[in-house]
């Protein structure tokens, strides 16, 4: 009964605050996230650490479906139109604000290695909605620069989800090694190079379609497909796993090949159709009030000095990586300042890898909180940056063509 009343108060709360959020145009999850803190251990204590380990379940089933329905809202031939330039940027963005975090967290503030790596990594992640959110409020999603910046975000996303296998392999043989990071890559490129070629089969031979769709059409219920689908997914997430790679990691990448071309349109409308309201109506609030309930409170007060290197890293370098990418492939600076400052926050992405690093042990309770607590301020940073950005390089346009 616990349990229930547990669901039922982070649920309706968190839909609530996601909607007041969204109203004063900020992204919903950042009062999700809010809410769970407010009524969680850390503030009134209305759940308290113990009845919400019974909702962990439900939060690592949200994780999967997070991360399946990421990878497929994804278009990825939009992306690939864009992968030239983008791929650099996004090297470039996700690099030096790695190699940052790592020598402060590791060299300076003596974090064991592991977890400086991990801490790195959520840093150097960008959250591809709140990417979304932003461009669509400064009018600039159908542009060039938008779809530029969505597809620098996408390829952010992807090394993000490799390098966060590689943790995850060092961590379950508690040692690094050069056998051992050959070892990591060789399984990685195995799973690509699968990935790769059932995408090929089914975008340009049509090989997988033309099976899938003559068995689909036999079908005459769209739950079955939902079903099948899933079970799909999952069939790829253990492959993943069996490379040594993360579960989730398998399940993004499910998501970026199911297509409306492997499954037709029809049947990929019906999944999404069955898929989005489940996924964001009910797992998505749920994940991160649960998330703001797990959240330390007094750690972050504690650790405040730690907190302001995580957001002076997390924006500051990103801003410089997607800088210095961006003049690499010539863009202008407006460009360039753009892309760096809309792929600051963190958000969905780095919420997910940080509870994973959290149930896996990699991370403690406090530096859980620290990457969470990361993720909301530059989510309500973000947006800030990119529009003083764009409305400051509208006022020297402006100042320049009456003179």
């Amino acid at each position: 009964m616990n349990l229930y009343i547990n669901i039922f108060l982070l649920l309706g709360l968190a839909v609530a605050s996601g909607e007041i959020f969204a109203r004063i145009k900020q992204v919903p999850l950042i009062g999700q996230v809010l809410i769970g803190i407010i009524i969680g251990p850390s503030v009134l204590g209305i759940i308290t650490y113990s009845s919400a380990s019974s909702l962990m379940v439900i939060s690592d089933v949200a994780v999967f479906f997070l991360m399946f329905i990421s990878g497929l809202e994804l278009d990825i031939k939009e992306v690939w139109k864009e992968s030239a330039s983008s791929i650099v940027i996004a090297i470039t963005m996700f690099v030096i604000p790695y190699l940052i975090g790592y020598t402060v967290f590791f060299y300076v503030l003596k974090y064991p290695y592991i977890v400086s790596m991990f801490i790195a990594l959520c840093l150097s992640m960008s959250a591809l909605p709140v990417a979304s959110m932003i461009l669509h409020e400064l009018d600039i999603y159908n542009t060039t620069l938008g779809t530029k910046i969505m597809s620098t975000s996408t390829f952010k996303d992807i090394i993000s989800m490799f390098v966060l296998s590689i943790i995850l392999m060092i961590y379950t043989y508690h040692s690094i090694s050069i056998n051992l990071v050959l070892d990591s890559i060789l399984k990685i490129i195995i799973f690509l190079g699968v990935v790769i070629l059932v995408y090929l089969l089914i975008l340009y031979f049509k090989i997988i379609p033309s099976t899938i769709g003559k068995l689909l059409k036999k079908l005459k219920s769209r739950e079955i497909v939902f079903a099948l689908l899933l079970v799909t997914s999952l069939a790829i997430s253990v492959f993943a796993q069996d490379m040594g790679m993360s579960f989730i990691t398998g399940t993004f990448f499910s998501g970026l090949i199911i297509t409306d071309e492997s499954t037709g349109k029809k049947q990929y409308n019906d999944l999404l159709n069955i898929l989005s309201p489940v996924t964001y109506g009910f797992f998505a609030p749920l994940f991160f009030a649960i998330l703001g309930v797990e959240f330390i409170l007094s750690g972050l007060i504690e650790d405040f000095l730690i907190f302001l290197i995580m957001i002076i890293i997390a924006i500051g370098a990103k801003i410089l990586g997607g800088y210095l990418g961006s003049k690499v492939v010539k863009q202008d600076s407006y460009d360039s300042l753009m892309i760096g400052s809309v792929c600051t926050a963190g958000g969905v992405l780095e919420l997910v890898v940080a509870s994973i690093g959290y149930s896996s042990g990699i991370i403690s309770g406090i530096v859980f909180s620290l990457l969470v607590a990361n993720s909301i301020v530059t989510s309500i940073l973000a947006p800030l940056i990119a529009s003083a950005i764009k409305e400051k390089v509208h006022v020297i346009k402006n100042v320049k063509g009456a003179l």
